[in-house]
């Protein structure tokens, strides 16, 4: 049996490697704590995330399900049951989940994005071009995990160009920017644009390491003006 000190930690580590982009990692994690804690609330919607950012749908979807039926109706389920279907590119049933969203009380801050949502699902032809974005956020993490960082960035820009809304792909090229390209002023811009629509804790989180990186840096790029 796992002690509750060793869950806490190995939550805290799977939920910072989510953050990081390090869904493998994460998954592995989520895995863990799911197999030590079957019964609890919340253990397979952290596990399905991980899989609806691997591609993995199908696994996300049986655990959110059953997620959905042993806990019932409650925002974070049927929202992330629509963000797996608009993912998955089912333009159907995504938009019926973002109207249950709506319909299960979400937060205020969600509320544009999932309006933005529940228009594009109903076009057939703004829903393409979301798939394209799919397929070039697949790609950039493909080239991530290669630690090609460069072109991971251009893939993801060309994601969030294709769909707006895609935080995941913001998220992951501010990551870049950070702690590969020590470019932290890229960093927050990307941030900042993923928080317009998604305020994600992790986000938050990673935008207050890039604001402090990139003070840091004008400050020593303003002492060595002084000096030079």
């Amino acid at each position: 049996m796992i002690g509750k000190l060793k869950l806490k930690l190995m939550q805290r580590r799977a939920f910072s490697a989510y953050a990081a982009g390090e869904f493998e990692k994460a998954r592995r994690l989520f895995r863990r704590l799911l197999q030590a804690q079957p019964e609890a609330a919340g253990m397979r919607h952290n596990l399905a995330l991980t899989h609806i950012a691997l591609g993995d749908y199908d696994e996300a979807e049986e655990l959110l399900l059953t997620e959905l039926e042993n806990f019932g109706e409650y925002y974070p389920r049927v929202r992330v049951l629509a963000d797996l279907y608009y993912a998955a590119g089912n333009r159907e049933q995504s938009r019926e989940f973002y109207e249950r969203s709506l319909e299960a009380e979400a937060p205020e801050e969600d509320v544009a994005l999932i309006r933005k949502r529940i228009e594009i699902t109903s076009d057939a032809d703004a829903f393409a071009t979301v798939m394209q974005a799919h397929e070039a956020f697949a790609d950039g993490n493909r080239l991530m995990d290669e630690k090609r960082w460069e072109e991971a960035i251009e893939e993801f820009a060309r994601a969030a160009e294709c769909d707006e809304t895609n935080v995941h792909a913001l998220n992951n090229a501010g990551t870049i920017y950070l702690n590969n390209l020590e470019n932290p002023a890229a960093a927050v811009d990307c941030f900042r644009r993923a928080l317009r629509w998604a305020k994600l804790p992790w986000v938050v989180r990673n935008l207050e390491q890039a604001e402090k990186a990139a003070a840091e840096a004008q400050q020593t790029g303003q002492k060595a003006d002084a000096e030079a």
